[in-house]
Formats: C-alpha cells, sequence, structure tokens
C-alpha cells in the first residue's frame, strides 16, 4: 500500500506473541460468623435437611453443629413457626422451606490466590525483529492487567483508553473497579470496530469476588477460564498447560507453570521471543516481574587480545621493518 505521496506506508509493528495467564487458589473453608473485613471471602448458605436423613444433611449438620448453642430453642417449636409445622404435619408432601430441628449456618471460603500473567517481549515488522524487549503486560488500574497481542499500537491505546475509562468509574463511584467491568468495557469497544482493531488480550486481576481471568478476542467474544493462552505461540503453551495445570496451585508452582508455558512458545514460534516477563496479582497487589528470565542473551564477543611486545623471532619488529621502496619507472620504449 502507498499513500498519498508515492512513498510506501511502513509496516505495522507486530507482536507475534505468546502471552498467557493462570488463576491460583488456596481454598479453606470455615464454619461460623463469617466476617467481611477482607474481600476476597465468599460466603455460602449451608441448608440441610436433617429429618430426610441424607447423606448431604448429616455433613452439613455435623458442621454447623458446634454453632448450635446450648440453650436455644427448636426450630419447629419457635411460636412463629409452629403454624408452619402444622401445616406441615396435615400435608405431608408439601415441604418446608426451612427443614425442622436445623436453622441454615454460614459458612464460608476464604480464597487465598491471585493471578499470574505472563508474556514474551520480541516485537517483529513483517520479518524483521524491530524490539527485543518490549513490554507486552499493560496497566488498566491497580488490580488489573491485561497482556496484549497483535499490532503494538492497537494494544497499547486500547489498554490506555479502558484504563481511563476505568479510573472515571471508579472516581464516579467510589469503589474498587472488578475486572468484569473492564472486560465488559474491553469487549463492547472492540466488537464496535468489528476486529479491525487488532487487539488480542489477556485480562487478569483481583477484586472482591477473587481472582478472574478472561481472554477477549479483536471481534470482541470473551471467555472465563482458570488458565488460558493467546498470541501466535499459544498453542504450544496451551500443550504446557494441559499437561501440568492443576487446582490447588501455590504461587511458586504458577510463576513455574507460566514460564514453562512462555518457553514453548519461545521455542517454537518464530515471533515469539526475547525474555520472560511475568506479573502477579494478589490480594496485596501487583508485583510485576520484569525480565524475570533472558534465556536469549546475546553473549558479548571477547575482546581481541593486545599486542604483544615480543613478536615472534623471523618477524621484524614494526619500528624495524623497511619501507617497501618504489619501482624506478622505465623509460617507454620508442
Amino acid at each position: 500500500m502507498a499513500s498519498k505521496g508515492g512513498t510506501p506506508f511502513p509496516k505495522a509493528r507486530k507482536t507475534g506473541t505468546t502471552i498467557v495467564g493462570v488463576v491460583f487458589k488456596v481454598c479453606a473453608q470455615h464454619t461460623g460468623v463469617p466476617h467481611f473485613s477482607p474481600p476476597t471471602q465468599k460466603r455460602i448458605s449451608l441448608c440441610s435437611a436433617a429429618a430426610s436423613g441424607d447423606s448431604i444433611g448429616s455433613r452439613t449438620s455435623a458442621i454447623c453443629a458446634p454453632l448450635r448453642r446450648p440453650s436455644q430453642t427448636p426450630l419447629a417449636d419457635a411460636p412463629r413457626n409452629r403454624p408452619l409445622a402444622a401445616t406441615t404435619a396435615a400435608h405431608p408432601y408439601r415441604r418446608s422451606p426451612l427443614p425442622p430441628l436445623t436453622r441454615p449456618r454460614l459458612c464460608f471460603v476464604s480464597v487465598q490466590g491471585g493471578v499470574v500473567l505472563g508474556a514474551d517481549t520480541r516485537a517483529t515488522e513483517g520479518d524483521t525483529v524491530c524490539d527485543k524487549n518490549c513490554e507486552k503486560i499493560h496497566y488498566i488500574a491497580d488490580n488489573i492487567w491485561c497482556c496484549g497481542a497483535g499490532t503494538s499500537a492497537d494494544t497499547e491505546n486500547t489498554t490506555m483508553l479502558i484504563s481511563s475509562q476505568l479510573e472515571l468509574h471508579r472516581m464516579a463511584t467510589g469503589k474498587q473497579p472488578r475486572v468484569v467491568t473492564a472486560c465488559t468495557m474491553l469487549k463492547r469497544m472492540l466488537f464496535r470496530y468489528q476486529g479491525n482493531v487488532s487487539a488480542a488480550l489477556v485480562l487478569g486481576g483481583m477484586d472482591c469476588n477473587g481472582p478472574s481471568l478472561y481472554t477477549v478476542y479483536p471481534h470482541g467474544s470473551t471467555d472465563s477460564l482458570p488458565y488460558v493462552t493467546m498470541g501466535s505461540g499459544s498453542l504450544a503453551a496451551m500443550a504446557v498447560f494441559e499437561a501440568e495445570y492443576k487446582s490447588g496451585m501455590t504461587l511458586e508452582e504458577a510463576k513455574q507453570l507460566v514460564y514453562n508455558g512462555i518457553m514453548a512458545g519461545i521455542n517454537n514460534d518464530l515471533g515469539s521471543g526475547g525474555s520472560v516477563d511475568l506479573m502477579v496479582i494478589d490480594k496485596e497487589g501487583n508485583h510485576p516481574l520484569r525480565n524475570y528470565d533472558r534465556p536469549n542473551e546475546r553473549a558479548l564477543r571477547p575482546p581481541p587480545p593486545p599486542p604483544s611486545p615480543h613478536p615472534p623471532s623471523g618477524v621484524p619488529h614494526a619500528h624495524t621493518r623497511r619501507r617497501r621502496q618504489p619501482h624506478a619507472t622505465q623509460p617507454a620504449a620508442i
């Protein structure tokens, strides 16, 4: 394609990329009155049917038994529930909303985990490597980050635009932005351009619902999965993830898995290369790990040896060499 003046446009700077993301969770179930100060605690209401004698009801009763007070009045004997108990006795086929002799207990699951994002650092212009150490992990919010693959200008400007809109949203609501809010803004914008904005994104973060991970395609479709890959090296990275991913991973295991996925993309895809960048997002904040590993760092050439003050035998020193005498010109024959 040529411009109006006849000068060809420069090639678009692509990031033939391997970008990945992994969610790691360490869940612990507790029984009792939940406290809602940490934003990463989810509350689950468990109602058991102890009268039916099923295994689920028995397990739930055993879990919730320590919460019962010794002087507590049974639920069926409470004055407000006597009409309901009488109706249930008259019509056995009807089940009461709350089973007798029990009351719902509150249990909560503390989710101690986060998200690990990873990307390589190679940017190309056609078949030319134009940048060996570019940044592909973009800022959205303090608790939300995004990896971009595709055209560099599209990924950078798209993430900057959504970051600005999300900051205005945070100032208007006075609350920490959620990952699903950023995902909705991204996919609405990309769908508006029908894929002409070449930005394939991996969005991850930590909010009041715990760790979240999304993939956003250039046409606006999204996925939410525990581990995702995007870019030209995504097939090699996904092969590693499907073989090594497990639920309940620790932080170090998640970092090692992301590193293995990025290295698989670097070693099996010509568009991916450079070094490995990681980003860890948990309830304590974000922890960027720039140049986590540089496997393909170019080795420097060794410096040339200094000249020897003593030349080898048979070779005159520089200041003792005779200058070459010019040959005498012979007169031309007549």
